[in-house]
């Protein structure tokens, strides 16, 4: 994909279900002499979950080898454990994203008492917790191997994508947690319509 931008990786990760910004990010764009590749997302609709899943996958390797390409991290070694470390991240997710579903699903039924909901969400900060104690874990072994954080383009470009720490979904705000809740399912209901006097006769 030609000049396919750092951008497009931060835009994705929010569709996987982490919290999405309202901000834009400057584009760090890959060589423009990439070749081209085919769009995953052409017949997206027709997917079956796990095709769809697939094609994320590809998505964000695509787009993370293109940027650290960009920023001159070409080596194979880099690159490959770089996306090892993400597919990993995203696996490591999955519980959370359960538990974030059954919060924003009982909230929207809104029929559970608060002793369930509060249950729900104490599970939901306790998955949290963990994954951030096995990240901190993992972080520390991509160092090990790659040095990432001796090198300050890499270490900005996993920052800011969400791989290593938070600074980009800490700028979301209300409208970043609203986003990352509908991609949840998460929708609450419009609010009524004012009511309309009577006219006069």
């Amino acid at each position: 994909m030609k000049r396919a931008g750092l951008i497009a990786a931060l835009v994705i990760t929010g569709l996987t279900g982490r919290a999405a910004t309202s901000q834009a990010q400057p584009a760090l764009n890959p060589p423009a002499e990439a070749p081209a590749a085919a769009n995953p997302l052409a017949d997206w609709g027709r997917l079956t979950p796990e095709q769809q899943k697939q094609a994320v996958k590809a998505m964000t390797e695509q787009w993370l080898r293109g940027s650290m390409t960009h920023l001159g991290y070409t080596d194979h070694a880099t690159q490959d454990a770089v996306v090892l470390y993400a597919q990993q991240t995203e696996q490591a997710l999955e519980p959370v994203r359960a538990r974030h579903r059954q919060v924003a699903q009982a909230l929207l039924g809104n029929t559970l008492p608060d002793h369930d909901i509060q249950a729900m969400l104490t599970d939901l900060r306790a998955s949290i917790d963990q994954f951030h104690a096995d990240r901190k874990q993992a972080m520390v072994d991509l160092d090990t191997r790659i040095h990432f954080t001796q090198k300050p383009r890499l270490d900005a470009m996993l920052s800011m994508l969400g791989l290593t720490r938070d600074e980009t979904a800490s700028i979301g705000g209300v409208t970043g947690g609203t986003l990352a809740s509908l991609a949840a399912g998460w929708a609450p209901p419009p609010p009524a319509a004012p009511a309309q006097a009577a006219p006069d006769h």
